[in-house]
């Protein structure tokens, strides 16, 4: 939670004086007066999709994975790992990878 946000919170949802505002955050009571009054709240910013560097291996990777998770099945006995998620993701990927190659209690 952003620093402006903490002292609205405080100044109009927890009725906290501007004094003790001022004494927990060690600004001065007329920079706390002049966020209030101001009304700032500090921007949100969503962070745009971005290709990752394994994105043009996605495919190959993602079969990959799914002849592992085969061989681990069938072969070893384990138990399944995570679906592979799609759309394909690194995130994903790694996780799914982890998963497996555990042996079933």
């Amino acid at each position: 939670m952003g620093f402006l946000s903490v002292i609205g919170r405080w100044a109009l949802l927890d009725k906290m004086p501007i004094r003790e505002i001022a004494r927990r955050t060690g600004l001065s009571r007329n920079t706390i007066k002049k966020y209030l009054r101001a009304g700032i709240v500090e921007p949100r910013f969503q962070t745009p999709a971005r290709p990752t560097k394994l994105d043009p291996y996605a495919e190959k990777l993602s079969g990959w994975l799914v002849t592992e998770q085969r061989i681990c099945l069938t072969r070893l006995n384990c138990r399944p790992c995570c679906a592979i998620a799609t759309p394909f993701s690194a995130d994903s990927l790694w996780i799914s990878h982890l998963g497996q190659g555990s042996p079933v209690p």
